[in-house]
């Protein structure tokens, strides 16, 4: 998928990897005026903000709101243009904003010399956040964008800032803050080799997406087998997984279940997590599943093969189709006592507005597990996978990206923490394929997700010969509770 680029009147579409500048398309450089937005931006687009199912477009001092799926223009949204001065951000930016920055829980804003930080949605102007604004010299760039950003560009662990002829490449561990500039920068734009586009500078960037369609980039994870967040055995606490749905997710088929098990429909984003040795609630599974009916959370957890100490599911949703479009968003946060112990889980969905369409909590000590059993975990994968019993999956196409969030410092590894009680793999299979992590620690990481089309679902590893888990357990038909 394409990152969108623009200089004066006329803008790039870029098929790129996280890093580099990647390859322009065919039929590129063209004019904005393109995209039929009437007299909004055909002479320039100032900034532009990638923002989870919709995206924003500033031009002098108004700003549009547009769904769009991968690629193109989109559709503005009712009422837009609107004036930016009605975001409430007082005298910041009411004229004009210089660039914008998406950073998942906060979005960044430039104008001149300044800068504020925003705590925002998906939708909205969100909350400007104390002591702002702010002079961008406290990053500490040196004279790089001191006096002035002219476009920024999240691009999955790294970020590209551009200021007159010039460009950084950051990286940062947190989605707050300046993080560090990478060795070698500034360098020019023009080293991108974009011939005289953009060459004396960028107005604004557009993350939509990296390059899915290189088979390299997903060498290493698929299906029942994503890379491990651990730290070296030490326990996790304030886990956190988001799931952005940016290309719609369709099901088209579900392989047999284990042997006894009814054939059932749906599929699964399955947070599975080990705890260390050796603690009672071994293999902790907390999901968010689909049927052809409704969207569910469950918590299904194990201290051995034979027993399952934990099988509860919750309501979060009604929903029809075998189609998760573009634009929704899920969310499992894990729930921790003062011991590092997982105590339960909250299951969120969200709909291609932002708007929360059910979100519950599940306790664990309040659906059988007792004080004694609870356990810390030191590792956790997130697969997109087949709905339980063993089933498979197969999508027709979709992608998304997938955020993973700590308390502390997450290092992704391709084999299980020598110190696990348990070391399986989820049992439940799909077409899916995860892009590759590199092996540096932060507590905020992005991973993109596809579906390898054509491809049969099957058992994938990383780094080693799997063992599966016990199969996840459904819940029986009208055996939810309902959503809160």
């Amino acid at each position: 998928m394409p990152c969108y680029f623009f200089s004066g009147n006329k803008y790039i579409r870029v098929t790129r990897r996280e890093t580099g500048a990647g390859k322009v398309d065919p039929h590129y450089p063209a004019p904005i005026s393109n995209w039929g937005w009437g007299d909004f931006g055909k002479n320039g687009i100032d900034a532009a903000l990638y923002s989870g199912p919709v995206d924003y477009f500033f031009s002098g001092d108004q700003y549009i709101r547009v769904r769009r799926g991968d690629s193109g223009p989109g559709q503005i949204d009712p009422g837009y243009p609107a004036s930016i001065s009605k975001w409430g951000w007082g005298e910041f930016g009411k004229h004009g904003i210089d660039a914008a920055l998406w950073s998942d829980t906060v979005c960044y804003f430039f104008k001149g010399s300044q800068y504020i930080r925003v705590t925002r949605g998906d939708r909205g102007p969100g909350t400007v956040d104390d002591h702002y604004p702010k002079p961008i010299s406290t990053w500490g760039w040196g004279e790089f964008g001191k006096h002035g950003i002219d476009a920024a560009l999240n691009s999955g662990n790294k970020y590209y800032f551009f200021s007159g002829n010039q460009y950084i490449r950051v990286s940062r561990a947190h989605d707050t803050g300046p993080g560090h500039v990478d060795k070698g920068y500034p360098k020019l734009i023009s080293e991108w080799h974009w011939g005289e586009f953009g060459k004396q500078g960028i107005s604004a960037a557009l993350f939509s997406g990296l390059d899915f369609d290189d088979p390299v980039s997903f060498a290493s994870a698929g299906s029942d087998s994503n890379y491990l967040m651990a730290h070296g055995g030490e326990n996790l606490t304030g886990v956190v997984v988001t799931i952005d749905i940016t290309r719609d997710l369709t099901l088209i088929a579900n392989g047999p279940p284990q042997s006894g098990a009814d054939q059932v429909s749906g599929f699964s984003f399955q947070l599975n997590c080990y705890s260390p040795s050796p603690e009672t609630d071994a293999w902790q599974q907390y999901v968010i599943g689909f049927d052809t009916d409704d969207c569910y959370g469950q918590v299904n957890n194990w201290q051995n093969a034979d027993t399952c100490l934990i099988n509860t599911p919750t309501e979060l949703a009604s929903l029809s189709g075998s189609t998760l479009s573009a634009g929704h968003k899920l969310r499992i946060a894990l729930n921790f006592d003062h011991k590092a112990n997982v105590t339960g889980a909250t299951f969120s969905l969200y709909d291609v507005d932002g708007q929360e369409l059910g979100s519950d909590t599940i306790t664990l000590t309040d659906n059988g597990i007792t004080e004694d059993q609870l356990s810390p975990i030191v590792a956790f994968e997130l697969n997109i996978v087949g709905p339980g019993y063993s089933e498979s999956a197969t999508f027709s196409h979709g992608a998304g990206t997938i955020i993973y969030q700590s308390h502390g410092t997450l290092v992704p590894a391709t084999k299980k923490p020598a110190d696990a009680e348990a070391n399986l793999i989820t049992a439940e299979t799909a077409n899916t394929t995860y892009t590759e992590m590199s092996a540096t620690g932060s507590d905020y990481f992005m991973q993109h997700f596809d579906v390898a089309s054509g491809v049969a679902p099957k058992s994938h590893h990383v780094g080693e010969k799997p063992r599966f888990r016990p199969p996840l357990v459904l819940p029986p038909p009208g055996g939810r509770r309902a959503k809160k």
